[in-house]
């Protein structure tokens, strides 16, 4: 019941109880973690947010170079055990997103609890990562990358369908990539799931600072608000009852 928080920029990861007080920082190695993935056994995964030296699309800030080296990142996993020992690097691959620096950005552990589905936002791929056996699986899907269909948030939900969120709207896909069902939200910048909860889920939307509930099983959006925060709302989760 920690809620983890990621500068990426600054190489910190913070953590708050459900009662809002902080906790004590989990202390990493020095790259842009920017989620975590849990897995059944207490294991936990923090993919690394950036890859590469330079993007390829203009920025208005600067990413960080890792301390003592001229690259953002190598976008890898890094697996801990559940009282938070490194226990491996995965060489994970990665697309790089639009820009060529998005690394590992969003994960999933699926139902077998050794298949790592990954993304890198804005990329073309839904890849996948053997985490016992430490290497890559053929993409779940992979898609023409001059395309509109790009790939941001990933998460299971209680149905073991793989949620993606894919900037216009939630796709609900099966263990083969074949879209299940479509939940279009309306307009452009959803980027961000949060961890499905008794048939709902929430989604944020990067550009506008919007926040809706949906509903899975109806498709109906029961909640939506606005936060006044634009161009960074870029994670969301929420506690179980």
């Amino acid at each position: 019941r920690s809620l983890w928080a990621f500068d990426a920029f600054d190489y910190r990861v913070l953590r708050f109880g459900a009662d809002g007080r902080r906790r004590a920082n989990f202390v990493a190695p020095a790259r842009s973690f920017a989620h975590v993935t849990f897995a059944a056994d207490g294991r936990f995964f923090l993919g690394e947010n950036f890859v590469g030296a330079r993007s390829r699309v203009p920025l208005r800030t600067t990413l960080p170079f890792m301390p003592g080296t001229q690259r953002f990142g190598d976008g890898h996993l890094f697996e801990f055990s559940r009282s938070g020992k490194l226990l491996h690097e995965h060489a994970t691959p990665t697309h790089g997103g639009m820009g060529g620096f998005q690394g590992l950005t969003s994960s999933a552990l699926g139902p077998d609890q050794r298949t790592l589905y990954y993304t890198s936002e804005s990329g073309p791929r839904i890849m996948r990562w053997d985490v016992l056996e430490r290497r890559a699986l053929p993409d779940l899907v992979r898609t023409d990358a001059t395309g509109n269909e790009l790939f941001f948030d990933v998460r299971f939900d209680a149905a073991g369908r793989l949620l993606v969120v894919n900037g216009l709207g939630i796709d609900a896909l099966d263990d083969a990539g074949r879209r299940i069902r479509s939940y279009p939200l309306g307009s452009f910048g959803w980027a961000s799931l949060g961890t499905p909860r008794d048939g709902y889920v929430y989604a944020s939307n990067f550009f506008s600072g919007e926040i809706v509930g949906l509903d899975l099983t109806s498709g109906e959006v029961v909640a939506r608000t606005q936060t006044g925060i634009r161009k960074s709302a870029s994670g969301i989760d929420s506690f179980p009852a």
